[in-house]
């Protein structure tokens, strides 16, 4: 059993994740819920205590919520489209759904730059290849 590909006939499909699978999909859903979490909990109507905090908290979760989806194999256009889309949305949300919150065209920003480093770590992790001999080979 190759493990890559369609079975062939009297080959069986193996779908058990690898070990490295299972931690990008355990990422994902922690990166999820704390995303949850920190966007649609209320406000607490007062500044931020460091100027700035809140953009550098929506790049970096924003990076670290697309990051496994794209290193899980998610279809990297869709993805980026989706994830720069519900950015928008979230602000929207946020302005208008989540009490003492106000959305900000700037946090938006920050989401955006947080799935541009995504879309560049993906593209920097090797691709391996099938095969005992093949050398791993950036993606194009």
């Amino acid at each position: 059993m190759s493990g890559h590909g369609p079975a062939t006939e009297g080959e069986q499909v193996d779908y058990r994740a690898s070990a490295g699978t299972w931690v990008l999909r355990i990422w994902f859903a922690l990166a999820f819920l704390i995303h949850l979490l920190a966007l649609y909990s209320p406000g607490s109507g007062e500044p931020g205590a460091l100027p700035g905090l809140d953009k550098l908290g929506h790049f970096g979760m924003f990076a670290a919520l697309v990051t496994p989806l794209l290193l899980l194999g998610s279809p990297v256009g869709w993805t980026l489209l989706i994830a720069a889309l519900y950015g928008g949305a979230s602000e929207v949300i946020q302005a208008f759904g989540v009490p003492r919150r106000a959305g900000e065209f700037g946090d938006w920003a920050a989401d955006l730059l947080g799935i541009a480093l995504a879309w560049a770590i993906w593209r920097a992790v090797p691709v391996e290849e099938p095969g005992p001999e093949a050398p791993a080979a950036p993606r194009r």
